[in-house]
């Protein structure tokens, strides 16, 4: 565990050589991962249903010549790399920039390597996806040693809260991999590409109220958007739905994770129909309605597909969950994220 927690400090050190922040890519990140997500799911789950083989002698020899060629190139690049600062101002433009070039390096990996494990004769898996992780975790540390202006207080958190689950379901999605495991693949995945547009609207807000912008709510829309704000954030959203898709049946904490969430859900729902919402975002409530509506219902099926011992339907019931996680996300930041 510690080889692979310094392996991924020397990978992190070694990239802020080579990937300094890119900002003109991070506006066509969302297209290009929604043009991805399709793909690479059909072609794991076509790859399942033929055969699973172990991997061949020569992919094998392949894997460890990569791996200790990465070794090298880590040392060489740490070597000829300066130090990096850390962190330390908790200015608004100073945090701003820690938040900027954190995701510019996730955004450059991205257009690098935005096709993989998308099939088990991805011989470069593992490898990239410890690339992800090491970038991520760098963020999780930056954030860590940076503490948030006021302004920013409620974004860290969220922001933080997002690339821990994110780590933890594609620490999944790895070992998924490596089980051959294409549910538990599709699974994860799921996770990892609702956390993915999580992620890009709290970078972009953060971004947006560094560079001067401003919501401009009137006293009604402030005060609803604090409602939202609070409940919201209150689902723990992104850390309860990554901690329900990696269940198996034989987790015994999975159905009260279910039930928790759902209570959480209902509540939220429960605020926004008491509480007349103001016309900035009056078309946007009964979307989101629906959609805590629709996941309350996923959350019920679950916990009935653990009761009755069905692992096909918690799988189908995971992979909603992660749908209606990302729906949510996206009429919630309507509201969160007023520009």
């Amino acid at each position: 565990m510690d080889s692979d927690r310094q392996l991924r400090a020397e990978v992190v050190r070694a990239l802020e050589a080579v990937a300094p922040p890119a900002p003109w890519l991070a506006a066509s990140i969302s297209a290009a991962l929604r043009e991805r997500r399709p793909r690479r799911r059909s072609r794991i789950v076509a790859a399942a249903r033929r055969p699973v083989r172990g991997l061949s002698t020569a992919l094998a020899v392949a894997l460890v010549l990569l791996i200790a060629a990465a070794a090298v190139g880590v040392f060489v690049l740490r070597s000829a790399a300066p130090s990096v600062p850390a962190h330390r101002t908790s200015t608004v433009a100073g945090y701003t920039a820690m938040v900027k070039t954190d995701y510019a390096r996730l955004v450059a990996l991205r257009q690098e390597h935005g096709d993989f494990c998308r099939s088990f004769d991805d011989g470069g898996c593992p490898a990239t996806i410890g690339l992800y992780l090491a970038l991520r975790q760098q963020w999780v540390e930056d954030l860590d040693r940076t503490p948030p202006p006021p302004q920013f207080a409620a974004l860290h958190v969220r922001l933080r809260a997002i690339l821990v689950a994110g780590n933890s379901d594609f620490d999944q999605e790895l070992a998924a991999f490596n089980a051959r495991d294409a549910n538990g693949v599709g699974m994860a995945y799921s996770g990892v590409s609702a956390e993915a547009d999580a992620l890009d609207r709290v970078e972009a807000y953060v971004v947006f109220l560094g560079n001067g912008g401003s919501a401009k709510l009137d006293p009604a829309s402030a005060r609803y958007s604090a409602l939202v704000a609070r409940d919201y954030d209150n689902l723990h959203l992104a850390t309860s739905s990554s901690s329900l898709i990696s269940c198996k049946l034989a987790d015994a904490a999975c159905p009260t994770k279910a039930t928790t969430l759902g209570h959480a859900i209902r509540a939220f729902r429960a605020d926004l129909q008491a509480a007349a919402p103001p016309s900035r975002f009056a078309s946007r409530v009964p979307t989101l309605l629906v959609d805590l509506d629709a996941e309350a219902g996923v959350l019920d099926d679950l916990s009935a597909a653990y009761a009755a011992g069905d692992q096909n339907l918690v799988w189908l019931n995971q992979e909603n969950m992660a749908i209606y996680e990302t729906q949510i996300n996206l009429v919630s930041g309507y509201i969160l994220y007023p520009v």
